[in-house]
């Protein structure tokens, strides 16, 4: 199943310059999705949760953070 991601919300934990200020923990990603193929509009949404790293950049966070939500939302709509 394909998504079309409308939405990815992060937390505060990057500054105005998109510097970390956040030094520890977890860095939790909430994200909007809409399956391509479906009949109805139907919205989906999900939290990931990743492992701060001050070695990846905003990019490569919400990158990681889509591939674990679509991972996510595939296993849930299967289940269905």
């Amino acid at each position: 199943m394909n998504f079309l991601i409308k939405k990815i919300q992060l937390p505060n934990v990057f500054d105005r310059d998109l510097t970390p200020i956040q030094d520890s923990g977890d860095i939790l990603i909430f994200i909007e999705a809409y399956p391509k193929k479906s009949r109805q509009p139907e919205y989906l949404s999900t939290t990931v949760k990743l492992p701060y790293s001050k070695n990846l950049s905003i990019d490569e966070l919400k990158d990681q953070a889509i591939e674990l939500a679509k991972e996510k939302l595939r296993t849930a709509s299967s289940q269905i």
